[in-house]
């Protein structure tokens, strides 16, 4: 252990003087921590042995390649998830804080449970959520999933970050296969911390899985708690009462039996909300699931039911809209791929909420190109608890919520392009929008036409590789309104140009750019414009093997204190470590 130790710092001295030495001396150096992989690799082979059956007199060298690119893809993998910056998509992410849109309107689903609404948006649940799950956006949907840990060997990983404004993140995760020779164990911790625009942000998160086999099902236990203090301009528009702090301590555990004929769950969740209102906002409840697949043929379909059971301590009315309007989730899923063909259908029924409908149909065209085509439909069943109005009893003044605003129809066309050097994608799309304005003059409706249109092109010459990336979505009425849940452009490219030196080390520069084009909302029942705003980053990073990593970042260089309307960290300069290892 000291000896990895000892490893890991001389490394990061290495790493911290790479700007002035040669590559040459970085592919020496690393020669001897080369060695020591490839001692931690024998460790997995041996382990891998002693997995086997012992009355087995021969060993299948197919077993020992399989466990060597196991292991090789999995180094690579983590490695990948540590970047400080990974795409959000809608989000932009400074060392674990993460900024975004507060008139989302996505479910997130974790743990196989779909979660209710809270006061947090969703780009701040997710930074609750920060690398401890993979996230995959399908339609109205967040599907956060831990991958199953099947190696042999224990991975530990672990981040840490310091920079301006006390900013700070650590993260540490556990998984370990064959835990007391029977259990699956994945743990992680997340730490994140800063003091900006003389409001404070401090959260603790921890999340656990025990995955316990038996013969042809297994059982996963699952814990996950939230413990947050937060400014008040970091909660949905709608629950923005006049407080200055807002404290979140949530807890979960749920318990999600497998098997081959039919998947339940039972979850429970308890949730307090201090500082906002004079009160203690509580609410917990539990959930049943009723999950079951199929497969015949080319076809595959899958149904999931879920119930609740509420218990709060809310003031009546007030947040309505956060407990009682969701009992019920149906979701039907049904999918086929049948030769150059693939179709796939998600119905979802959250009683008495809302009915959604995501369709999505493509075709293979040739081994590069597939054309398709999608439909997203969202129809509100009972809309008038949404966003009711609510006031603060220390308050003379009520205070509104937002504008309801539902996308109930948005449909197009998408192209799609790969190859190993491109990946491009284009899709246009018409948008049905319905708007509840609170006695405003606009329009209960409108149209809208949205484009999108995400790159990414690979370049390599001699030692050095380029990526550009560019992620560009525009946003247009018909009849010009300018009321919008979206700024009309959002544009970020990026570039890295990276080198090699050898043995898998690199140094690493890049840059990005963010574009948000100005809008108008409607908040506490009057017109708001956000302005445009841009975003300017720069990094130079050094990877050392596959295991360790070094990042120095200059974040918001044209020091813009707000994007989309919403405050964001000021220009900051930030240093990441990662590292992770087997053992």
């Amino acid at each position: 252990m000291k000896l990895k130790i000892y490893c890991a710092i001389i490394s990061f001295l290495l790493a911290v003087t790479l700007c002035n030495a040669q590559s040459d001396s970085l592919a020496t150096v690393s020669d001897s921590l080369l060695f020591n992989q490839a001692r931690l690799d024998s460790l997995g082979m041996l382990t891998l042995i002693d997995s086997l059956d012992e009355t087995s007199t021969e060993v299948d060298y197919s077993d020992y390649l399989n466990l060597f690119e196991r292991v090789e893809k999995y180094k690579s993998e983590s490695r990948e998830s540590f970047r400080s910056d990974p795409n959000k998509k809608l989000f932009w992410s400074i060392q674990g804080h993460l900024f975004g849109l507060s008139t989302d309107n996505y479910f997130i689903r974790k743990d196989n449970f779909t979660e209710l609404n809270s006061l947090s948006p969703t780009y701040l649940k997710l930074q609750h959520y920060n690398r401890f799950y993979r996230e995959t956006l399908s339609g109205d949907f967040y599907h956060l999933d831990k991958e199953y840990y099947d190696l042999p060997v224990t991975a530990i990983e672990v981040v840490a970050s310091t920079g301006d404004y006390d900013l700070g993140t650590g993260y540490v995760a556990l998984k370990k296969n064959k835990f007391f020779d029977r259990y699956n164990l994945d743990f992680r911790m997340n730490f994140v911390k800063a003091d900006f625009y003389n409001g404070s942000e401090l959260a603790s998160n921890t999340t656990g899985n025990l995955i316990i086999p038996f013969k042809n099902s297994y059982l996963d236990i699952a814990f996950n708690s939230v413990s947050f203090e937060g400014p008040y301009y970091r909660l949905s528009p709608a629950f923005r009462l006049n407080s200055t702090i807002f404290e979140e301590n949530s807890q979960s555990f749920s318990a999600f039996y497998n098997n081959n004929l039919l998947k339940f769950g039972l979850k429970y969740s308890a949730e307090n909300y201090q500082r906002i209102t004079p009160r203690t906002l509580k609410r917990e409840y539990f959930q049943i699931l009723l999950n079951k697949d199929f497969n015949a043929r080319n076809w595959h379909g899958e149904i999931n039911y879920e119930y609740f059971f509420h218990q709060e301590d809310f003031y009546s009315q007030e947040l309505n809209s956060l407990s009682s309007d969701l009992d019920q989730v149906l979701d039907l899923y049904l999918s086929s791929d049948y030769d150059h063909l693939n179709l796939s259908n998600r119905i979802v029924l959250t009683y008495p909420y809302q009915l959604l409908t995501n369709s999505e149909l493509s075709y293979t065209l040739t081994e590069n190109w597939k054309f398709g085509a999608f439909s997203h439909f969202r129809q509100t069943l009972k809309k008038e608890n949404l966003f009711p109005d609510f006031t603060s009893d220390t308050d003379d003044n009520p205070i509104n919520t937002p504008f309801y605003l539902n996308e109930k129809n948005n449909t197009g066309l998408n192209l799609h392009f790969s190859s190993s050097h491109i990946n491009l994608e284009a899709a246009i799309s018409n948008a049905n929008i319905e708007t509840d304005l609170l006695n405003s003059p606009f329009a209960k409706d409108y149209q809208a036409i949205k484009t999108h249109f995400a790159g990414d092109i690979f370049y390599s010459l001699g030692k050095y590789a380029f990526k550009l990336s560019s992620l560009m979505r525009f946003y247009q009425d018909y009849d010009n309104y300018d009321i919008h849940y979206l700024p009309k452009a959002m544009l970020t490219n990026s570039l890295e140009i990276s080198r090699d030196v050898n043995h898998n080390n690199f140094i690493k520069t890049g840059l990005a750019h963010h574009y948000f084009d100005a809008y108008l909302a409607w908040e506490n029942s009057a017109e708001v414009l956000y302005p445009q705003s841009s975003l300017l980053d720069i990094y130079l990073g050094f990877q050392i093997t596959k295991l360790f990593e070094i990042n120095a970042y200059w974040k918001n260089i044209l020091d813009n204190q707000i994007i989309t309307g919403h405050r964001t960290i000021p220009q900051s300069i930030t240093v990441l470590i990662s590292w992770n290892f087997l053992n």
